[in-house]
Parts: structure tokens; C-alpha cells; sequence
């Protein structure tokens, strides 16, 4: 979800710019244009921002355990081809399963 967002703070911005030349053409036109209000655009860009802080928190937590399950884990995969080879197929196998769970609900 963070890359979205991420993407989107640069399109946001240039969507502001948009907005404000716009406002400033048609002002000349129509005096009761209200447009670009600086407060609504704070609280849009720290709610995505709070968004990222958030992710991130949870993103350090979430390695933080991973980190802690591997130290306290009794069983230890030593790098080798047959290792990734057997950690490659009970990923697909997961992924399939999940895949097919989905599928079976629709």
C-alpha cells in the first residue's frame, strides 16, 4: 500500500499546481471561485504521510519478529541449491494453495 501512495504524493503535488493555475485563469472570469485552500491540502498530504510512518513501523516490527523467530529457532537451513530449490516449491505450493482458496470462494 505505501507505493501507492508514495506514487501518488508526486502526483498529488502536480495536480495542486494544476489546480492553482487554473484558479488563477478563471479568477480573472469569476470572482466567487473558492479553489486551493492550504488546510485542506495539509491534512491530505499528513495523512499520507502518517500513512508511510505507519507502514514503516509496522514494516521494523514485522523484522524485528522475523528476526527474533530466526535467532530462537531450533532448526537452522544451511544456504545450499537443494535449500532454495525445496523453500521455492513450499512458496509456490503456498501461493497455489491460497491461489485456488480464492478461487473455490468466488
Amino acid at each position: 500500500m505505501t507505493d501507492l501512495i508514495i506514487y501518488a504524493i508526486p502526483a498529488f503535488v502536480l495536480l495542486l499546481v494544476v489546480e492553482v493555475l487554473s484558479f488563477k485563469v478563471a479568477e480573472e472570469e469569476d470572482d466567487d471561485l473558492i479553489g486551493y485552500e492550504v488546510r485542506d491540502t495539509r491534512t491530505s498530504l499528513s495523512m499520507g504521510g502518517g500513512n508511510v510512518l505507519i507502514h514503516f513501523g509496522y514494516a521494523a516490527l514485522a523484522a524485528l519478529g522475523y528476526t527474533a523467530l530466526y535467532e530462537l529457532s531450533p532448526w537452522q537451513i544451511e544456504p545450499s541449491v537443494l535449500a532454495w530449490v525445496a523453500l521455492f516449491f513450499l512458496a509456490s505450493g503456498t501461493a497455489c494453495s491460497a491461489a485456488s482458496s480464492r478461487r473455490a470462494s468466488a
